[in-house]
C-alpha cells in the first residue's frame, strides 16, 4: 500500500502537525528512537555497551531503508518544525504466506514485529497472523520532553484516519511502559509474554513482560 505526501491529514484538533517522513528525516527519527525508550524496555540493558551515537547511527541507516523501501509508512510529527515524535506501520495485505512465516521462524534474533510476535507465543501467534490481513503498528515513540501532551494519541489518530478505509485489525507489541496507552487507546490484549531481564544483560533479576495486542477495525477509544 503506497501512502503519498499528499494525503497528509492534520485535523486541527491535533497538538502537533503530522506529515509522511523524507528520507531526510532518518537522523531525527533515529534520535526520538533512541532517547524515546526508557525504563519499562528491554533494550537500555541489550545495548548498556553499546555507545549511544552508535545505536543512533544504525538506526539512522535503518529509517533510511524504511522510508524508502515502499513497505513501511512513517509519521512524523513537528513541533516548531522540529521532529518530537514518530510512528511506523506495514500493512499485511494478503495475510503471512507458508513462505514468510517459514522466514520469520527463522528470524531468532530480529525485532520485527512479525518475528517478535512469533517469539511472544508461536502457536497463538501463527494462528492470528496467518487468518487474515492486518495493519502492523511497528513502533511510537514521543521525546521525552515532549511526551504527556497528547502527540501519541494524535500520531495513532492520525494512522488510524489513514487506514480507515481498509478496515483492517492493527497489531503492536507493548512494552510494560506501553501497554497502558494502547489500554486507553482501544487496544485489547491477546497474549503476554514473560522474560527475565538477566537474558538481556541485565544485572538485576527481574520479570519484564510484552504483550500483543489488537484494536479491531472501528474500535474507539476508552
Amino acid at each position: 500500500m503506497q501512502i503519498t505526501a499528499s494525503q497528509k491529514i492534520n485535523p486541527s484538533d491535533l497538538p502537533v502537525a503530522i506529515r509522511q517522513a523524507k528520507s531526510s528525516d532518518a537522523s531525527a527519527i533515529a534520535y526520538v528512537n533512541s532517547v524515546g525508550r526508557g525504563r519499562n524496555s528491554t533494550e537500555p540493558f541489550t545495548y548498556q555497551n553499546t555507545p549511544f551515537e552508535e545505536i543512533t547511527k544504525q538506526r539512522t541507516e535503518s529509517y533510511i531503508n524504511d522510508i524508502s523501501d515502499g513497505n513501511h509508512i512513517i509519521h512524523v510529527a513537528e513541533v516548531n518544525e522540529n521532529i518530537v515524535g514518530f510512528v511506523s506501520w506495514t500493512v499485511i495485505e494478503n495475510g503471512l504466506s507458508e513462505k514468510e512465516w517459514v522466514e520469520i521462524k527463522q528470524k531468532e534474533n530480529s525485532t520485527d514485529i512479525t518475528s517478535v510476535l512469533y517469539q511472544i507465543d508461536s502457536e497463538a501467534s501463527e494462528e492470528v497472523l496467518k487468518q487474515q490481513p492486518f495493519i502492523s503498528l511497528n513502533t511510537l515513540y514521543v521525546h521525552p520532553e515532549h511526551q504527556g501532551k497528547g502527540i501519541a494519541k494524535a500520531l495513532l489518530r492520525w494512522g488510524e484516519n489513514l487506514f480507515k478505509e481498509e478496515h483492517l485489525p492493527v497489531f503492536v507489541v507493548a512494552t510494560e511502559g506501553g501497554k497502558t496507552f494502547y489500554d486507553k487507546m482501544g487496544f485489547q490484549t491477546l497474549i503476554t509474554r514473560s522474560v527475565n531481564l538477566k537474558d538481556f544483560g541485565a544485572t538485576e533479576d527481574r520479570e519484564y513482560f510484552n504483550y500483543m495486542m489488537i484494536k479491531a477495525p472501528g474500535s474507539s477509544q476508552r
